[in-house]
């Protein structure tokens, strides 16, 4: 136990009552201040010396767990801070004080017990969410081997796909499902593997039910919304979310859709104007929707969040449009001399976003509706 008195009237008090129970750590105003503060103890200041104090040392003696002041005159004014659990005076008697003592010293020691067992869960925690995180880069890595992929000529659109992974937390995720004349595409990029998880299970229960239609997809859309809202009420810091949807219809070679985040649409024709971010959580509709028809052998790439983010880390000596223009460039190895500028000066294996893309190419005899 801890006394901070002046001229010994703490000390005489405690003599006064025969206390006995504790070791006692005297000091005085100016001992206090030059000492280091144990939080973890019961400290019983005179109310003269709190009365003195600067702003500086009020606030490291607010610091400790807890705090009796010693009060020579009940009617003097005390200063209170919030650790200030209790006010004693001369004429507390001997047996309340030291059950006060007691049960707050034992208070003290469960804290310290609590605090040395969450320090060791922390502990645990940490390294558990290390393996954890080398398990699930282990995951992306195979992922990334066996996402590069080539969809069949989709009635006219060849449609091609890369991904890496990369070291941030989170990640990213695309898929396309065709039924019938059109095709859902998807993609997302999230801070939380669990948000990504999540959306993996919702676009698996959109092919599940089979149909693709504007109102299946807004209901895509409210369902990922509804359940990133329920994620964040667990999370101090709200997950980062980014959300493409479109549909392409393969008698018209058009698509239309939603943007949420930070995407980009890339075309070798026409000139995209630059979007507004939209976010999800807070974001309209109205301003989300796009719309585009496909021209007879145009171009287009979809870039993630990630893709542009290890993009804009480039110095690159050509723009992605130039690869997209030059028709003597395959699809595919376009995709592979972006890809390549990502990683040529990586340190690790790992990008430092997961980067996905996904390109489109019309072909020039396409039948078009009209």
């Amino acid at each position: 136990m801890i006394i901070i008195d002046k001229q010994h009237e703490l000390a005489d008090f405690l003599e006064s009552i025969e206390f006995e129970g504790f070791g006692v750590v005297k000091l005085d105003k100016v001992s206090f201040e030059l000492s280091s503060s144990v939080i973890d103890e019961v400290t019983i200041i005179h109310s003269e010396v709190l009365r003195e104090l600067d702003a500086a040392s009020v606030a490291r003696l607010s610091e400790l767990t807890l705090l009796i002041v010693f009060q020579k005159d009940s009617n003097e004014q005390i200063n209170l801070i919030d650790n200030i659990v209790d006010i004693i005076n001369p004429k507390t008697s001997k047996k309340l004080f030291e059950n006060k003592i007691a049960l707050l010293s034992e208070l003290i020691k469960e804290r310290q017990v609590l605090k040395s067992q969450l320090i060791t869960i922390n502990n645990e925690l940490t390294e558990t969410m290390g393996n954890v995180e080398v398990e699930l880069l282990k995951i992306k890595k195979i992922y990334e081997k066996k996402a590069p992929k080539r969809f069949n000529d989709l009635k006219g659109i060849q449609v091609f796909s890369k991904y890496s992974a990369g070291e941030n937390i989170g990640g990213e995720f695309f898929d396309i499902f065709v039924e019938g004349n059109q095709a859902f595409v998807v993609m997302s990029s999230t801070s939380s593997y669990l948000a990504s998880s999540m959306i993996l299970k919702l676009f698996a229960d959109f092919k599940a039910d089979g149909v693709i239609g504007k109102q299946e997809v807004l209901n895509f859309i409210d369902d990922t919304k509804s359940n990133i809202i329920e994620l964040n009420t667990t999370k101090k810091k709200e997950i980062e979310i980014h959300l493409f949807t479109g549909i392409v219809d393969f008698n018209k070679h058009s698509i239309e859709g939603n943007i949420f985040g930070d995407f980009k649409i890339l075309s070798s024709q026409v000139k995209q104007n630059r979007r507004e971010s939209v976010p999800l959580i807070t974001g309209d509709l109205v301003k989300s929707s796009f719309a585009k028809d496909f021209q007879r052998e145009e171009r287009i790439l979809l870039c993630s969040p990630g893709f542009l983010k290890n993009w804009k880390k480039l110095n690159p000596e050509f723009m992605m449009e130039e690869l997209m223009m030059d028709k003597k460039i395959k699809p595919i190895d376009v995709l592979d001399e972006a890809f390549f500028q990502l990683k040529k000066d990586a340190t690790g294996p790992f990008l430092s976003y997961d980067a996905s893309a996904i390109f489109m190419e019309v072909n020039k005899n396409a039948m078009v509706e009209v």
